[in-house]
């Protein structure tokens, strides 16, 4: 069961749909000892795990991922 936003949301607008996304930006720095490659694709990854089991889970709930446009250029970077 949802509560909060979403749920005044859908009294005021009943027939409102969520768009979830992951942002594709990489992360330029990370506040855990993990180095930042590491820190962006942590964060991504469980971000993107959430999102995808709420659009599983509602039906008014959709995902958008742009995760590997923006995990990428940041692997590139690292391997040349």
């Amino acid at each position: 069961m949802r509560s909060g936003a979403p749920e005044r949301t859908k009294r005021r607008r009943p027939g409102v749909r969520f768009l979830l996304t992951v942002s594709p930006v990489p992360l330029k720095a990370s506040a855990s000892q993990n180095h930042v490659l590491a820190a962006t694709t942590y964060s991504k990854s469980v971000l993107r795990a959430v999102a995808g089991q709420l659009a599983d889970t509602y039906d008014d709930v959709d995902l958008l991922s742009f995760l590997r446009a923006g995990c990428q250029p940041v692997v590139e970077r690292f391997l040349l």
